[in-house]
């Protein structure tokens, strides 16, 4: 056989060996039957049938994303710089940005959007159609906020079925707003801040909250992620209590959190600051970083 014709049938060979691996490509599935047969009624165990891939895109946009202006969807909140706010020292630190959380607060089959925004208060749209959002803050009893929110989280805290909101504040007590219920049929729900009675009105630099089972014992728990304070000086207070401290360039941990825990690994950050540390209490790795070397 001459060198054209063996690339003529390698050629062919290549280009069937390729439309065969699109069509199992395409989309396999194993197909159990109870009959008799190798045919597609009698059929039998594990015959590979061909399916059509499910469409992921109508062809529209030539992008995997696309911008909707706030005169599309309703989500129009604008948070402008107030120069004589008690905290305007942030705005050259980027402890200025907010937050947000998406979650269904009143179970009609729709996300709606809870923006934490600092300064100013914050907004909860409610999605009353597909991607068209209302502002339903006042209705729902959250309009009165002032303090300067970094972020929020929706979650299920006192476990009846429909989501709370909480939200971390800088320097003021964070909120619970605890999801009462719509008042009406078809109305925004309601809301009632109760982090006091429930003793999570955290006074602290607060960034963000991240709420788990973390000790398995049935009952929701949160870690609450801080940063330090930023103040501007003359005024900075003494250096708060650090969990990480170092001796003999190797990290410790202060009392009294070196009654709780132990660090069991280490390694330095590759920013050379401070430690990433793993550490563990119950035997499941937990890892704290830390990565300003204040601990």
């Amino acid at each position: 056989m001459s060198r054209e014709s063996r690339a003529g049938w390698g050629g062919l060979i290549g280009a069937l060996a390729v439309a065969v691996g699109i069509v199992l490509l395409a989309s396999c599935k194993e197909r159990k039957t109870t009959g008799g047969g190798s045919g597609p009624e009698g059929g039998g165990e594990g015959l590979i049938v061909q399916e059509p891939l499910t469409p992921r895109s109508d062809g529209a946009s030539e992008t995997l994303f696309v911008s909707l202006g706030p005169e599309q969807t309703g989500l129009s909140r604008e948070v402008r710089q107030v120069p004589n706010h008690p905290f305007a020292y942030f705005y050259g630190s980027g402890m200025a940005a907010g937050g947000v959380t998406v979650g269904d607060v009143d179970q009609d089959g729709l996300p709606d959007v809870f923006l934490a925004s600092a300064p100013g208060a914050n907004r909860l749209y409610r999605q009353v159609s597909p991607l068209k959002f209302e502002d339903v803050t006042q209705a729902s009893g959250l309009g009165a906020d002032t303090a300067w929110s970094r972020g929020a989280s929706m979650v299920d805290v006192d476990n009846d079925g429909d989501l709370d909101i909480y939200v971390t504040n800088y320097g003021q007590d964070n909120y619970l707003y605890i999801n009462k219920g719509s008042a009406r049929k078809g109305g925004p729900v309601r809301f009632v801040d109760e982090a006091p009675e429930r003793g999570v009105n955290v006074i602290d630099a607060c960034l963000l909250p991240s709420f788990c089972d973390y000790d398995q014992d049935g009952d929701l728990d949160f870690y609450l992620i801080t940063n330090e304070y930023i103040w501007p000086d003359p005024t900075r207070p003494p250096d708060p209590k650090q969990m990480i401290g170092e001796r003999d360039g190797k990290p410790i941990l202060n009392p009294p959190f070196d009654k709780f825990f132990k660090i069991t690994d280490y390694r330095r950050h590759p920013s050379g600051q401070g430690f990433e540390v793993k550490w563990d209490r119950t035997g499941r790795p937990d890892f704290l970083l830390q990565n300003d070397g204040r601990g």
